[in-house]
């Protein structure tokens, strides 16, 4: 993910706006894809309760959720640099969608822990393309500050449910 062939003619303070309007785009694109990601864990975990649940099943969603990031992450990053970050991140809302909807439909233990690994595969799908992203679109001066901010608003989207884990 490099600049566009006929931006390389812009000035160098339009080529920074260009640069920064495209690291507020990434920034917003994991923002939203955090939340939910988030938000995800605690709606999972009361509606496992719900449905009669133990400590242990609960466990267990928690952990397929944290499973495709120990599986796939670098798989995934080999693939954000052959296939591009767009597929990837498509990919990741749809795994997304799957998560939220089979639960909906099926509202058992064995598609809640199914909608957990989807909900697993959507981190991994939304986490690596955006950092990838946030690299690609950073001069070697900007690339501190850009990680830094993208920390924060990962950050963010989880301060958005903090209240929900007292």
């Amino acid at each position: 993910a490099t600049m566009r062939s006929n931006d390389r003619n812009l000035p160098r303070a339009a080529a920074r706006r260009l640069m920064r309007r495209e690291i507020r785009f990434v920034l917003a694109v994991m923002f939203l894809a955090y939340v939910p990601i988030v938000g995800s864990r605690v709606v999972y975990s009361l509606l496992a309760l719900e449905l009669g649940a133990s400590a242990f099943d609960v466990g267990l969603l928690a952990a397929g959720m944290q499973l495709p990031m120990l599986l796939f992450s670098i798989p995934v990053l080999l693939l954000v640099d052959r296939a591009g970050a767009r597929w990837l991140l498509l990919a990741g809302t749809l795994c997304g969608a799957l998560g939220l909807l089979l639960p909906y439909f099926f509202p058992t233990l064995p598609a809640l822990l199914a909608g957990s690994l989807f909900f697993g595969m959507w981190n991994v799908l939304a986490f690596q393309p955006t950092q990838k992203l946030v690299g690609a679109f950073s001069t070697p001066r900007e690339v501190a500050r850009n990680f830094s901010v993208y920390a924060f608003f990962a950050s963010g989207a989880l301060f958005a449910f903090s209240g929900s884990y007292t």
